[in-house]
């Protein structure tokens, strides 16, 4: 999959924990070995942003919204 793609854009996020997110990818970061970060500024349901990284495997959904 290229994740590069996903940079800049609004997104729907759902982890292996069952968490879901929306929020705008901020970057990709590769560390080498098959390692990838995605990470994102999510704004949660009281309106507090946060930035968020989680590992590419955690991850289960991912979703461009428009």
């Amino acid at each position: 999959m290229v994740w590069d793609g996903y940079v800049g854009k609004t997104v729907f996020i759902e982890d292996n924990n069952n968490r879901t997110y929306h929020g705008v990818v901020q970057e990709i970061i590769d560390i080498g070995n098959g390692i990838l970060f995605l990470s994102f500024i999510y704004v949660d349901k009281f309106g507090n942003k946060r930035w968020v990284t989680l590992r590419v495997s955690e991850i289960i959904k991912i979703k461009e919204e428009l």
